[in-house]
């Protein structure tokens, strides 16, 4: 466990992996945290708390409020590799990965952290649509037109 939920933060607690935790545990754990679920908001985050930033609070060790938000979430991979879960979900804005990690763990028994994460698609956009930098220089100008996405300008007054 990490005090910022993922790999990058100070490590808290620590236990060793358990052998026996088997696919059925998780799977059953992983149902609990399917379709409309509340979870924490992780301690290092840009929510704010009387005015000051989460993350802000964190680095001065201040005492953590406990927030709660709303998240829809709809499993679409997990596969248990030894200590670690690897999976793929599609989930509601405002949803915090690191927050199913930790509270994945715990419900498990273990404890746990986000280990990566890659975002596939927000909105409309999704990586399936990109392409690399030598690609593009590849293209035509006519070509790069077309593959452009029209994205409105925000209001500047």
């Amino acid at each position: 466990q990490t005090d910022t939920w993922d790999a990058d933060g100070k490590v808290t607690a620590e236990k060793a992996f358990l052998p026996y935790l088997k696919k059925e545990a998780v799977k059953s754990a992983i149902f609990d945290f399917s379709g409309t679920i509340t979870q924490q908001v992780p301690p290092f985050s840009a929510v704010r708390f009387q005015g000051r930033r989460l993350y802000a609070m964190a680095r001065d060790n201040a005492v953590m409020p406990e927030i709660k938000r709303s998240a829809e979430i709809t499993w679409l991979f997990w596969a248990l590799k030894g200590a670690e879960l690897e999976f793929k979900i599609e989930c509601s804005g405002g949803t915090y990965i690191r927050s199913i990690a930790h509270e994945l763990g715990n419900a498990l028994g273990v404890f746990g952290h986000l280990a990566a994460l890659r975002r596939e698609s927000i909105g409309r956009f999704n990586v399936s649509d990109s392409i690399t930098r030598e690609a593009m220089l590849a293209l035509s100008a006519s070509e790069i037109q077309a593959r452009l996405i029209h994205h409105p300008s925000p209001c500047v007054s």
